[in-house]
């Protein structure tokens, strides 16, 4: 795909961002109740929300990924000519932009989007599969561990949800537009 100087382009484009939220576990009381199996209950610190040097803080950061596109405008193109061809360099200010994540509408740009995101969080699954067999971890920080999973999960359905619906609402519009012709 080739661009000019003053287009605009549509740049898929997937990052995190940190957000506060109350510790699933201790619910911001910072100490939990561990019921033993003799029945007595134990109040100890929340391991899930510790910090090594201060302790329970009774707040959590999960990660947003934040995939929509980005539009740019396109200001300046640099060609390097090799022995297999051209290639091109498109730079919008200070950003250097990838060729493949490049395209002309935002609809063309979702995919992508999409797929940088599903890549992340394989290789978020990677590192927290690869910090569950570290044997320092709760059972505190397991639970919150695992209602953080199962919430993502249930937001990716909704969000695959919504995207089915474009998707059939789209199809129905264009045999609606069809039939009229």
């Amino acid at each position: 795909m080739s661009f000019n100087i003053h287009d605009t382009i549509w740049y898929a484009h997937c990052n995190w961002e940190p957000k506060q939220i109350q510790c699933p576990i201790c619910f911001g009381k910072r100490e939990v109740t561990l019921i033993l199996g003799n029945d007595a209950h134990l109040v100890i610190p929340c391991g899930y929300c510790s910090d090594i040097i201060t302790g329970p803080k009774g707040i959590v950061y999960e990660y947003e990924y934040n995939s929509d596109p980005i539009p740019y405008v396109i200001t300046e193109i640099k060609a390097s000519v090799h022995a297999c061809g051209t290639k091109y360099e498109y730079l919008s200010g200070y950003h250097c932009l990838e060729e493949d994540k490049m395209f002309t509408t935002k609809e063309e740009a979702l995919p992508k989007c999409e797929e940088l995101r599903t890549k992340l969080y394989e290789d978020q699954a990677t590192n927290l599969n690869h910090i569950k067999k570290q044997k320092n971890r709760s059972f505190a920080w397991n639970a919150g561990y695992h209602m953080r999973e199962a919430k993502r999960c249930d937001e990716d359905a909704e969000r695959h949800r919504q995207y089915y619906q474009i998707c059939k609402d789209r199809s129905r519009e264009l045999n609606k537009i069809e039939e009229e012709k």
